[in-house]
């Protein structure tokens, strides 16, 4: 008797948690897709064995994302750059930066609609870069996302969180991290292999993912939209630095990469922008860090 009714509480409790688990409107998981689940490597800083790259399955779509190891390598106006580099790019100087990951494409339409309920952009398409948004609007989506999935993390990522990458962090891991080959573009010394900008674009945005990566697996770092970064825009400094936050404070917030109505020089890892926090354009848009806290 007792085995039977102790059989009937356990099916009971069971069939409450699926009940519960079905109509979470958060029911979130973290999955390593079969053919990059061997993918592992140990963390420079922790030792910590950690996943190369990760797919964030549930409702919502589009979070894939790659590891950047922690390293140092020379940004700005480095020898490769050559007669195209910006007065603002110099001098060249080393970054260190401490191990994150990055999102493998930017933020797309369908995943900014998925979080905000709406899409503001001005060339509509599930996969393509959600653009017309202000980095205060990023600002929203990413305390959005960080409330979704603060307790939802796996259990080696619970105390990190959802960010814009700072502008070292990005331009590090734009020319592949400890991994580069030191191009000038994204992944390639041929921007066409790698961003669509205004000789290819044909004046508009594209889906995410069609041309070739970078060194790290990262997509259109290059080209399609410009990328918002924490950073207020600010003169680099003449000596080394380490994880570098930018300025206290500033006109300009950073955007990188250039974008679908630049010429080429504006699109390679180099080349640096700014706008006014609230400024939206259709070439502006983000990609997402998740990185300690």
């Amino acid at each position: 008797m007792n085995r039977h009714y102790n059989s009937l509480s356990r099916m009971a409790l069971f069939a409450l948690l699926l009940i519960v688990y079905s109509f979470c409107p958060y029911n979130l998981a973290w999955d390593l897709p079969a053919a990059k689940s061997a993918q592992l490597g140990k963390s420079g800083s922790t030792g910590v064995t950690r996943s190369l790259s990760f797919d964030m399955q549930g409702p919502l779509p589009d979070l894939g994302f790659e590891i950047v190891g922690a390293g140092t390598l020379m940004i700005g106006a480095t020898s490769e750059q050559g007669d195209d580099a910006y007065f603002d790019e110099r001098p060249a100087h080393n970054v260190t930066i401490s191990e994150f990951y990055m999102g493998r494409t930017e933020v797309t339409q369908r995943l900014w609609e998925a979080v905000m309920g709406s899409n503001p952009s001005d060339f509509k398409g599930d996969l393509r870069p959600v653009e017309e948004v202000s980095w205060n609007d990023c600002q929203q989506f990413l305390q959005r996302l960080n409330n979704i999935k603060s307790q939802l993390l796996p259990p080696d990522l619970k105390n990190w969180v959802f960010r814009l990458p700072t502008e070292s962090e990005w331009e590090y891991a734009a020319r592949g991290g400890q991994k580069s080959r030191h191009y000038k573009y994204a992944g390639s010394n041929n921007i066409d292999e790698v961003a669509w900008y205004d000789g290819n674009s044909g004046h508009q945005t594209h889906n995410v993912k069609q041309k070739k990566p970078n060194e790290l697996g990262l997509y259109d770092m290059s080209g399609n939209v410009r990328e918002w970064c924490s950073d207020w825009k600010s003169s680099y400094p003449s000596y080394s630095v380490t994880n570098p936050q930018g300025a206290s404070s500033g006109q300009s917030r950073v955007g990188r990469g250039g974008c679908w109505l630049l010429i080429a020089r504006s699109c390679r890892v180099a080349s640096r922008n700014g706008d006014s926090p609230g400024y939206c354009s259709h070439f502006l848009g983000f990609r997402l860090v998740l990185a300690p806290r």
